[in-house]
């Protein structure tokens, strides 16, 4: 174990013991200034279980911050850490919800502080920024996070240091003064030094100990006590240049990791000296650190730059160095950081050629922009031999619904095409594999026009020869992540019939393995309820979800589900329908160890589809998942651009908040986006809530001529659903058409009859009831209060507050601080 000598700054400690006072700790300062030395040292010696995330390198995605979060969890809470992976990053609220709930399990029994090392390398990630911001304002007990940058985060807006939820140590703090200066190089046995030099020392250095650190090196070499304002040429001076040509070359090697271990420098590096070399490399500096809780040793920064620039000069092979790391990692299943290592190498190829021998073939854990780099980077040939990788990632731009993307799928399709295309030098059964996949993609380019969509299932399913698609398996979403099957293929008034007639007939091809089983049950049971024919939803939803079961097709289950709750909401048994979806989010749970991150998160932003849907419903905007009530849809994967289905949810949210003009001008811009695939049911709704906009904002008559237009396409086909679900804002129009023309009595009378019966089973029902001490707790909570400054206020400890907001909780059936005072209020107790 190396034996540091570290300066014990008393000054520094007592500022720090404030990092268990609060959610939140910034650590601040340029580099060079002993952040992370500091926190360490305070944190070795404090009964707490450490999580230190090190994000040393390039910038980081929130993939790989979570991989590198939940491999350091892993340690003190295995299971937690194990659920967290399985789950992925919380992209919606759904995820953040069940991550709130697992992070609650770590402070369950003991202080936990989660250290984010050289958070500025992520801080412009928006989703990384809300989950810090999420778990800081849940304040959950004995849970704490540090953020160490050299930038100040930008967590003003969050309101957290207004609300006393954050403590902030910048560089002034940190910096050494005069007395800690003369400490430190007497702890480093480096003799006296005079008060002038001293200070001398101190005003260059500005109390940065980098800079000290590299004067103390030079004076034990004999230099004079003196500091060149160019960093590098002091390290070259006082440190490389110190070295032994093995140790310069094995540092320099070093430099390609982000961290490292003894084994894996040996065999990246093939030097069976490594380990002598690096204990004395610690021994000697203080620019190398180890980590006795990973084993791992890590270069500082200031060091790290340093080599990084001189490993441009040297005559060591950069792209070998990257490889040897790359393989390591593609050894331990790690193909993010591998990924990394053979691109940095120029040898993506390596990898890819990895990738197509392996049985289940999938790259969408790259995520686009790295798909994007491998298409650009790579010369074309790749593409022909890879070719059933590159239609993959032709895929995954297709579904991903970008237009820049969807032209460079199609593109990589038609390269692919033309070259196996040409009458010389191929297999038949390799040609016919090949085609058969790209009427595949072609099919979904051709999304919600079923007969064109048939007409490429046909000719895939002749080249396949009743083989299987390697592309499309059976784990793979036929709904493309909407939560309502029938919305993506429902087109034209008066076509509803037509269009579950084809869906109904064999749509989901048997090339594909089961994917889509259930398919047509979902259609008719959708069918079903969006017409007001309720006896038969049930049937042919549960029809479905069995039937999807025998296949592991956990959509359709999804959608089907869905399909359920709504009816529950539609006969009044509200609370019913929050049970099923509480079942579907239970069965997602536990199948996310045998789901693909993909998957999950594509299941994961239907839930939230569900759910946002559902509480719009109910009146209850607030739970309303945020993304989808403010409009921000990049927090979710929403294949093929979610078709415009997070837009009825949010103009839901607006109509709740009675904003008119906001709801007026919000159906307008929503317009072109329902009318990019003619999604006939996004059209009913966007219309109806313009419709809604218009009589209140310029009186009835206005708001009837808007609806009538809406009446008449829904008519064609006898829709009722969309307008029941709006059913309180749109009975005094429908009662105003009693009698005129161009709407059938029987259905104006269908439409009345299911509005009136839908807003009368919405009115809200207060059926949970708080102690009087409970109510206390929660206004104060509500208020912005911390758990510590509500015990101070009602007199009370702070594990009976944390008591209270646990019976709180399971009397709301909610699971952190933000979702029960959103209850609260929809409940009217606050």
């Amino acid at each position: 174990m190396p034996n540091y000598k570290v300066l014990k700054r008393k000054r520094i400690e007592n500022g720090l013991s404030n990092i268990f006072q609060y959610p939140l700790t910034v650590v601040s300062a340029t580099m060079g200034y002993g952040k992370t030395t500091a926190v360490k040292t305070f944190l070795e010696n404090r009964k707490a279980n450490t999580i230190w995330v090190s994000l040393t390198g390039e910038r980081s995605t929130e993939s790989q911050f979570w991989n590198k979060l939940c491999a350091a969890s892993s340690k003190y809470y295995p299971d937690i850490a194990k659920r967290l992976l399985e789950m992925g990053f919380p992209y919606n609220q759904y995820q953040m919800d069940k991550m709130v709930e697992s992070i609650n399990e770590y402070g369950s029994d003991k202080k936990t502080v989660l250290v984010i090392d050289d958070y500025h390398l992520i801080e412009d990630n928006k989703q990384v920024e809300a989950f810090v911001e999420v778990v800081v304002q849940e304040e959950i007990p004995n849970f704490h996070i540090v953020l160490i940058s050299r930038t100040r985060p930008d967590i003003g807006h969050a309101g957290l240091l207004s609300k006393g939820l954050c403590y902030y140590v910048d560089s002034s703090f940190l910096a050494f003064t005069t007395e800690e200066i003369e400490e430190y190089f007497r702890l480093m046995d480096c003799g006296h030094l005079t008060q002038k030099e001293l200070e001398g020392i101190t005003n260059y250095t500005a109390g940065w100990i980098s800079a000290i650190y590299l004067i103390l090196l030079g004076m034990k070499q004999g230099l004079r006590p003196e500091i060149n304002s160019n960093i590098n040429r002091l390290i070259e001076a006082n440190l490389f240049n110190q070295l032994e040509d093995e140790a310069k070359e094995a540092m320099l090697g070093l430099s390609v990791f982000d961290n490292f271990t003894i084994k894996q420098a040996q065999v990246v590096l093939q030097n069976k000296n490594i380990r002598h070399i690096v204990n004395q490399l610690v021994d000697q500096n203080a620019f190398i650190e180890w980590d006795p809780q990973t084993g791992a040793y890590r270069l500082h920064n200031v060091l790290r730059d340093y080599l990084h620039a001189k490993l441009e000069s040297s005559t060591l092979d950069i792209n070998a160095l990257c490889m040897g790391a790359g393989h390591w990692y593609l050894v331990l299943g790690d193909y993010v950081t591998a990924f990394g290592y053979y691109h940095r190498a120029g040898r993506t190829e390596e990898l890819l050629d990895h990738l197509s021998k392996m049985e289940d073939v999938s790259i969408s854990f790259l995520g686009n922009d790295l798909m994007h780099s491998i298409c650009n980077d790579l010369p074309q040939h790749y593409c022909y031999k890879y070719p059933l990788l590159f239609m993959q990632i032709a895929l995954n731009f297709v579904v991903g619904g970008e237009e820049h993307l969807i032209r460079r799928g199609v593109e990589i399709v038609q390269e692919i095409s033309e070259y196996y295309g040409r009458p010389e030098g191929f297999a038949l059964n390799l040609c016919d594999s090949i085609f058969a996949e790209i009427e595949l993609i072609y099919a979904i380019l051709s999304f919600n026009d079923i007969e064109l969509m048939e007409k490429h299932a046909r000719r895939a399913a002749a080249l396949f020869h009743g083989g299987k698609s390697a592309l499309i398996l059976r784990h793979s979403e036929f709904t493309f992540g909407l939560p309502h099957f029938l919305y993506g293929y429902y087109k034209e008034p008066g076509t509803l019939q037509e269009t579950l007639e084809k869906l109904a007939d064999h749509f989901a091809p048997e090339f594909l393995d089961g994917c889509g089983t259930g398919c047509e049950f979902l259609a008719l049971a959708e069918a079903a309820l969006e017409t007001g024919q309720l006896e038969q939803v049930e049937l042919y939803a549960m029809k479905a979800i069995y039937k999807a079961k025998t296949k592991m097709q956990i959509g359709i289950e999804i959608c089907a589900n869905f399909t359920l709750a709504r009816l529950r909401l539609m006969e009044g048994r509200i609370e019913e329908s929050r049970e099923l979806m509480r079942k579907v989010k239970e069965m997602l749970s536990e199948q996310k160890p045998r789901l693909s991150i993909q998957n999950n998160l594509v299941f994961s932003t239907m839930i939230d589809l569900c759910d946002g849907y559902l509480y719009g419903c109910m009146k209850q905007a607030e739970f309303i998942p945020n993304g989808l009530r403010s409009g921000d849809f990049s927090y979710g994967a929403y294949l093929l651009r979610g078709m415009a289905f997070p837009c009825i949810i949010q103009g839901k949210a607006v109509m709740l908040s009675e904003n008119w003009i906001a709801l007026e001008i919000l159906c307008e811009s929503f317009k072109a986006k329902f009318d990019f695939m003619h999604n006939q049911l996004g059209i009913l709704h966007n219309s109806i809530y313009a419709a809604i906009a218009q009589q209140k904002l310029y009186g009835m008559e206005a708001g009837i001529c808007a609806l009538l237009p809406v009446l008449r396409e829904g008519q064609a086909d006898g829709i009722v659903m969309p307008f029941a679900e709006n059913g309180e804002y749109l009975l005094p129009m429908l009662e105003n058409l009693k009698g005129r023309e161009g709407i059938s009595p029987r259905y104006l009378d269908d439409l009345l009859s299911a509005c009136a019966r839908y807003s009368e089973n919405m009115k809200p029902r207060n059926q949970t009831s708080l102690t009087e001490r409970e109510t206390e707790v929660l206004k104060l909570l509500a208020e912005g209060l911390t758990q510590k400054e509500i015990a101070e206020n009602l007199i009370l400890s702070s594990s009976t507050i944390k008591r209270h907001l646990e019976n709180i909780y399971q009397k709301f059936e909610v699971n952190n601080k933000i979702s029960a005072i959103k209850k609260a209020k929809n409940l009217k107790l606050l």
